[in-house]
């Protein structure tokens, strides 16, 4: 698995929200939406609580949001197309959140590579 898709997932689990796509771009084909990637991302990467619930919603074992059910329906395909939808914004971010998730939660990170991996 290319290493741009796997941190796709985690940008998608800390509620960049950067997958959060509109169904006019999606029957088009074009991008994810950009209407979140200006969401303060160090500030969730350094909360514990809503790190917590979105990691939580993507593998079943929590409440999700409006959004995280949004990233869920969208994460598949992210992976699977290494996040060919994405703006340039969305990918820094993955490279990002992929490099925090690596050094600081290694284990996370083995977890949604098998459940949205394959």
């Amino acid at each position: 698995m290319s290493r741009m898709v796997a941190s796709l997932c985690l940008v998608v689990l800390i509620g960049a929200l950067c997958c959060f796509q509109d169904v006019s771009s999606q029957e088009e084909g074009g991008k994810y939406t950009n209407k979140y990637d200006n969401v303060d991302l160090d500030s969730i990467l350094q909360n514990d609580r809503l790190y917590k619930n979105y990691f939580n919603c993507l593998i079943g074992e929590g409440k999700c949001a409006p959004e995280g059910l949004e990233i869920k329906k969208n994460l598949k395909e992210a992976f699977t197309s290494d996040c060919a939808k994405c703006t340039d914004k969305q990918k820094d971010y993955i490279t990002r959140v992929s490099k925090f998730l690596k050094e600081n939660k290694p284990d996370d990170w083995k977890v949604l590579e098998k459940i949205y991996g394959n």
